[in-house]
C-alpha cells in the first residue's frame, strides 16, 4: 500500500524536485554573475556596463531560471495538496 501511494504521488514530486534544483541552479548563477561582474570591475578597472554587462546578463537569466523553479514548485505542492486532500 505505501509503495502504491508512492508511485500515486510520483509526478507531483518530481516536480517538487525539479522545482528546488532549478531554483538552486538559479540562485548559483545569480552569485556567479555578480561575481563576474565585480571581477570585471577589478581587472578593466571602470565601473561601464561593458565592463558589467556579462555578468549582469548572466545574473539576470538565472533569476528567470529561479522564478521559473519556484513556479514548478508551488505548481507540483499545490497538486500535491489537493490530491491529499481528496484522497482523505
Amino acid at each position: 500500500m505505501i509503495a502504491y501511494h508512492y508511485e500515486k504521488n510520483k509526478p507531483e514530486k518530481i516536480l517538487i524536485a525539479s522545482g528546488v534544483l532549478v531554483m538552486v541552479a538559479g540562485l548559483f548563477g545569480i552569485i556567479a554573475g555578480i561575481y563576474e561582474s565585480f571581477a570585471s570591475i577589478k581587472f578593466n578597472e571602470t565601473a561601464g556596463i561593458g565592463a558589467v554587462g556579462n555578468g549582469l546578463l548572466f545574473a539576470l537569466i538565472s533569476n528567470v531560471a529561479f522564478f521559473v523553479g519556484l513556479v514548478l514548485l508551488i505548481i507540483g505542492v499545490i497538486k500535491l495538496a489537493r490530491k491529499n486532500r481528496s484522497a482523505r
